[in-house]
């Protein structure tokens, strides 16, 4: 039960701008979803690196707003509207450089940024898709290899359960039952940092 804490947990002690493990831990989370979201809405490695830090900035400034009343949305809504106010901020001081840097681009960009609906839809899979990402690096080292490719092929690659068994020399109800194995823990990380895990869980990895 400890576990499932860990999101309400982590988002109170980043409030203490001094505690630097709590925000090595946000880091490692959600440094990769802004960054290759960045990369997604056109800018480039070197911008969507300043998107990170502009957005941890705003982070620290703002965490202690942000609450779990239901009404205010969800965490992850939260910090997409910081993260897409980054960008647009970042937009508009590209914008301000001579028009031999790339103007036309950032005018292209920012224009871009007025599709809220495709912004929000791309956001939503990237989300998504690093908390999936996130958490199979967390819990790779519990367990066996056979125990795993049984889970990667069956859950990810969605390869039928009697081909898997017969590649990895196991029994159908072995391969099944390491699934199921890989994705309860999988449901208990994600859902350490996340609302409902079967919404992740279920979708495009």
């Amino acid at each position: 039960m400890a576990e499932a804490l860990t999101s309400k947990t982590l988002l109170f002690r980043i409030r203490d701008s001094s505690d630097a493990p709590a925000w090595e831990s946000f880091c490692e989370i959600y440094t990769p979803l802004v960054y290759h979201f960045s990369l997604k809405r056109g800018l480039s490695n070197a911008d969507a690196a300043d998107i990170v830090q502009d957005l941890m900035t705003s982070v620290a400034k703002a965490i202690g707003e942000f609450s779990y009343d239901s009404n205010k949305g969800t965490f992850r809504s939260w910090l997409y509207t910081i993260t897409r106010n980054c960008i647009r901020k970042h937009f508009r001081k590209l914008g301000r450089q001579p028009a031999s840097l790339r103007q036309s681009a950032v005018t292209r960009l920012a224009d871009d940024q007025d599709s809220d609906d495709s912004a929000e839809t791309l956001w939503e899979h990237e989300y998504r898709r690093n908390l999936f990402h996130w958490a199979v690096r967390a819990i790779r080292d519990e367990f066996q290899e056979q125990t795993w490719q049984a889970f990667w092929r069956t859950a990810v690659d969605d390869v039928p359960a009697a081909a898997v068994a017969e590649e990895l020399s196991m029994q159908p109800g072995a391969v099944y039952t390491s699934r199921s194995r890989v994705l309860a823990r999988l449901r208990i990380k994600v859902g350490s940092v996340a609302g409902d895990p079967d919404d992740f869980l279920s979708s495009d990895s």
